[in-house]
């Protein structure tokens, strides 16, 4: 079996590709380029992620891109043994992960933790990696200085 510390190329998985949508254009060229945006509300100030047509705090439609920091921390995790697609088999075991970014929004990811303890509340910070012919906002575990935490159990 392989483990999360052996290299993938991730690059050359065959895997289904993302579903760009015209509300999702703009987050995928930005990803593209090395930039996390999400969305703002011109009504109510609050950023959303994922792309939509409106918001989803206030209903408004007054949407604009803004560069986010890519700095977040694990909210929850787990760890993936069977894949859903074939495409994924070499790149198994792997982590996806809701991370809150630290300007308020939740992301589902993929979380590269390699062999470090993985926990609820770990900082991670965006690494944009090109998977087949896309570039994905993957999250990568950052050092920290270790304060007194829970540690999650690997399942």
């Amino acid at each position: 079996m392989k483990h999360e510390a052996d290299a993938v190329d991730w690059a050359t998985l065959a895997v289904p590709p993302p579903t760009p949508t015209s509300s999702s254009l703009a987050y995928w060229a930005a990803a593209a380029a090395g930039r996390l945006e999400l969305q703002r509300c011109g009504v109510c100030r609050r950023l959303a992620s994922y792309p939509r047509e409106i918001c989803p705090y206030c209903w408004g439609k007054n949407l604009a891109w803004e560069v986010v920091s890519g700095h977040a921390h694990v909210q929850t995790f787990t760890r993936v043994h069977q894949v859903g697609h074939p495409g994924w088999r070499n790149a198994v075991p792997y982590v996806v992960a809701l991370v809150r970014l630290v300007e308020g929004p939740v992301m589902l990811t993929q979380l590269l933790a390699e062999e470090r303890p993985l926990y609820v509340g770990a900082t991670c910070r965006v690494a944009f990696t090109k998977v087949g012919d896309w570039t994905l906002p993957f999250f990568r575990l950052v050092d920290e200085p270790e304060p007194a935490r829970l540690k999650a159990e690997a399942i």
